[in-house]
């Protein structure tokens, strides 16, 4: 979101249009939910396998 604001401030400033499509917003939202599941797949499944009483001892 952050992104889309600086480019959009950057067009207005500019003279600029700044075009925006369905398809690419709802892409651009699947593949950030597609990396964050990714990148949260290694460190639960690491965790799934502790011992909860252990993971508490060791803090």
């Amino acid at each position: 979101a952050a992104g889309a604001g600086v480019v959009w401030l950057t067009a207005e400033l500019r003279g600029y249009v700044m075009v925006l499509s369905v398809v690419g917003l709802v892409g651009w939202a699947m593949l950030s939910v597609a990396v964050a599941v990714v990148a949260g797949l290694y460190p639960s499944t690491k965790a799934a396998r502790l011992e909860p009483l252990e993971t508490l001892r060791l803090g």
